[in-house]
């Protein structure tokens, strides 16, 4: 999981992400977050980022190394890419959270796009989120949080990021593609989400855009 440098200092510049660095700096880290983030394309690699904070790691250490590609055996992240989170993985993550962390002294679980789990996948989780054995911890991430079930929400640290600024946009679109040509159109059409300013750059929506342009130039309601 390479986190790119732009999307990073952006979360680093964020209050959430600064509450959570002041917590754990005064060593009062909850035991389990909920980062609360609308940029799907983004939302596990700001999870990560968190990850690396929690464990006290820099990303270009051994063990930050380890944590960003999913080596680390004391931070497990789910689901796996290209799946959903089901029943079966919760029992199974339920269980791995009985066994004692093999290379420190806390584990720590990532659970990305938690707003697709179904609500008996919640409420399996719900015990042991609310009760969690010694030195396990839990960071969950979701674009939405009308899915989550408030009994999850009652029992998690809810840091919410808000949508980025153009200019913030622009500045990571910069650390990413200095100089490109659609750097400052993209940061201003893409509603505050990264991943959008990059599709964008990229001419992801290039069919709309000739769409659009062509309904403009017709001259009537009717032929629109």
């Amino acid at each position: 999981c390479a986190v790119k440098s732009g999307m990073e200092e952006l979360i680093k510049g964020t209050t959430a992400y600064k509450i959570f660095c002041r917590e754990a700096e005064a060593g009062r880290l909850a035991h389990a977050y909920m980062v609360a983030f609308e940029d799907e394309v983004y939302l596990r690699d700001a999870l990560m980022i968190f990850a690396l904070r929690y464990f006290g790691a820099q990303r270009e250490s051994k063990l930050g190394g380890q944590i960003l590609r999913g080596t680390y055996p004391d931070c497990k992240v789910y689901p796996e890419q290209g799946k959903k989170f089901n029943a079966e993985a919760a029992v199974a993550l339920i269980e791995d959270c009985a066994m004692r962390p093999s290379a420190g002294d806390k584990k720590l679980y990532i659970i990305s796009s938690f707003e697709e789990c179904t609500a008996i996948v919640q409420n399996k989780l719900l015990k042991v989120i609310e009760e969690p054995p010694q030195g396990v911890a839990f960071i969950l991430g979701a674009t939405a949080l009308s899915p989550v079930l408030p009994t999850i929400l009652s029992r998690v640290r809810l840091l919410e990021i808000p949508l980025f600024s153009a200019e913030q946009i622009f500045a990571a679109l910069e650390r990413i593609q200095p100089g490109a040509a659609l750097n400052r159109r993209a940061a201003e059409s893409c509603g505050g989400v990264l991943s959008t300013a990059e599709a964008l750059c990229r001419g992801q929506f290039s069919e709309i855009h000739s769409a659009a342009l062509e309904i403009l130039c017709v001259k009537n309601e009717g032929e629109a």
